[in-house]
């Protein structure tokens, strides 16, 4: 599979130390023409080393978590067939209406839980830079197969856990998240990540997501509000109403 043509050299100032949130810099590499494919970046206050492979920054915490290494190797196992989940007909009435009213052109955007790259790529052709975090590394190896010339060096890929990760405080324009708040596991790891967000965008910046809805037709079926997918991802449906009062917090 093709690798990312390399980390963007411009994209590592909106990223944090997951451990302390300092900035961070790089050490020496082998670059390409669109930035960084091997190499290392350093904390500035820790020291923390972190590598940079195949244009892949791993900030990836692998402590504290027992059910992470389940879900990632799910995510893993499903990377390069889980776009096929997707008819084409769901593409074209989801991803414009997720992104519709975002004015994307020359932005700075942060994509949380990318995947495969399903809204990555057409959100990314607009933006000047995109950072995309995923916990997956086979999710991030098939969306870098996907970069070609002009999203190439535009488009940044993370190694991480959404809700552990720490960025530059307003520095995004937009933030989008599709389909991922559902598969975290508590409020409080939920409310780290939707405050960690509204740090990191700038004054008049724009954050989307999507969760899954526990809608009315759930109800009366008597479907769970809460679960496990069959490949073990666990995941919970929202109401209206609590999602409105978790973005408040």
């Amino acid at each position: 599979m093709r690798v990312a043509d390399g980390f963007p050299v411009d994209a590592l100032e909106f990223v944090r130390c997951p451990y302390d949130r300092a900035p961070m810099t790089f050490r020496a590499g082998n670059e390409s023409a669109y930035g960084v494919v091997e190499g290392s970046v350093t904390c500035e206050a820790c020291l923390r080393e972190f590598r940079l492979r195949d244009g892949i920054l791993d900030l990836l915490q692998k402590e504290g978590d027992p059910f992470a290494a389940v879900e990632i190797a799910a995510r893993d196992r499903e990377a390069s067939e889980y776009e096929q989940r997707f008819a084409p007909a769901r593409n074209a009435t989801e991803i414009p209406s997720t992104l519709r009213g975002l004015d994307l052109r020359d932005k700075v955007l942060l994509d949380l839980g990318c995947g495969t790259g399903r809204v990555t790529i057409r959100a990314g052709r607009y933006a000047r830079l995109t950072l995309g975090i995923d916990y997956s590394v086979e999710s991030l190896r098939y969306l870098a197969s996907r970069l070609r010339p002009p999203l190439a060096g535009r488009i940044g890929l993370v190694l991480g856990d959404a809700s552990k990760l720490h960025f530059n405080p307003r520095a995004f324009d937009i933030a989008l998240s599709t389909q991922v708040i559902e598969h975290v596991r508590s409020t409080t790891s939920r409310l780290l990540l939707l405050r960690e967000v509204a740090n990191s965008l700038r004054k008049d910046g724009v954050f989307v997501y999507t969760i899954y809805h526990y809608s009315l037709l759930h109800r009366v079926l008597g479907l769970r509000r809460e679960g496990k997918h069959p490949n073990g991802i666990y995941y919970r449906r929202f109401s209206a109403t609590e999602a409105r009062r978790e973005a408040q917090e």
